[in-house]
Order: structure tokens, then sequence, then C-alpha cells
């Protein structure tokens, strides 16, 4: 799939309850807190993008964020 229609797509996925669900049970298993500094959740960030769709809970972290634009500023 092209880059800008995966783009779309990956849109319209963080709108699902597919995603919604998943990422209620990230934000639970981490106990609501940035896995990189301690303070309260506000993303979940997904470590590969190999799985979207499919994701396992190991391919999902929680962050705050400053933290997340911190990942993504390293990439």
């Amino acid at each position: 799939m092209e880059r800008s229609k995966w783009i779309d797509w990956y849109k319209g996925y963080l709108k699902s309850k597919e995603w919604r669900t998943k990422k209620m049970e990230a934000l639970f298993l981490a106990r609501y807190k940035c896995r990189d500094c301690g303070a309260d959740y506000e993303e979940v960030h997904h470590l590969t993008y190999a799985r979207v769709g499919y994701e396992r809970m190991s391919d999902l972290v929680v962050l705050c964020r400053r933290c997340h634009e911190k990942r993504h500023k390293k990439n």
C-alpha cells in the first residue's frame, strides 16, 4: 500500500472501536502512567507499525505527550 493511503487508513484505525479497546487495555496494564517519566498518561505509542490492527500489547507503550514527542523526534 502506498504511504499516503496507509496514513489515511491508519488515521481511520485510530478512531475505531478496535483501537480504543487496545488502547484502554494498554493504559490499564501501564496503570495509566508514562513508561519513560512516570507522569500521567496521555497517549499510546506504537513501538512497531508491523502489526497495526493486530497489535500485541508488547507493540504498545503508554507515554505522556512530552515523552511521545521525544520518541518521534529520535526516529
